[in-house]
């Protein structure tokens, strides 16, 4: 079971592709069988999309060399996956951080541990393009990589590192997926 939220009660998410993080959405929890919602743009899976950020502001980023087919060869600087419902914390937020420690720590061979529960959310991703898009709703983390060593993914996610880039490489002439596009906008305009 995934955590999704109807589309009825994110009107105010779904009109623009990048809004930012309103902390007073607390939206009732709602889980789903996956294949279930997988194609139903009635229910949006909600995204944890953590940007690792170095100390001169550059987004970290990678190739996806597994996983879903329609991403795959796709270049991406969001890490995160769907909210299972062992991450259930009762409330929107909390849930969605648990969500995004784990899948940082299924994705990434090390990362720091104490921050993932602590970063606030800066924007949420609606990009209406795509299959994948239309039944998806990211929400996007700004998590500062203070690590001596850059992010590794874990041996067989299916990520191959690309390095920390400069913004102005992450276009879709470069291979960048769409949701890309939008966090490298909401990372640049946080405060």
């Amino acid at each position: 079971m995934i955590l999704v939220l109807p589309r009825s009660v994110c009107t105010a998410l779904v009109t623009l592709s990048l809004v930012p993080w309103d902390a007073a959405f607390s939206p009732a929890l709602t889980w789903r069988a996956r294949d279930q919602v997988e194609t139903d743009p009635d229910w949006l899976q909600v995204i944890p999309y953590a940007v690792l950020i170095d100390l001169a502001d550059r987004p970290w980023a990678y190739r996806r060399t597994g996983g879903d087919d329609r991403l795959r060869a796709r270049c991406s600087i969001g890490v995160g996956g769907h909210v299972e419902q062992e991450d259930d914390r009762g409330e929107l937020l909390p849930t969605v951080r648990a969500a995004l420690a784990r899948e940082l720590a299924e994705e990434l061979a090390a990362y720091p541990r104490t921050m993932a529960g602590l970063i606030q959310p800066i924007a949420w991703i609606n990009e209406q393009k795509t299959a994948i898009g239309r039944v998806h709703l990211g929400l996007v983390f700004a998590l500062p990589w203070g690590m001596a060593d850059p992010p590794q993914p874990r041996r067989g996610e299916g990520l191959e590192a690309i390095g920390f880039v400069d913004p102005t490489a992450i276009t879709s002439a470069a291979g960048y997926e769409d949701w890309s596009l939008l966090a490298r906008d909401a990372v640049r305009g946080r405060s």
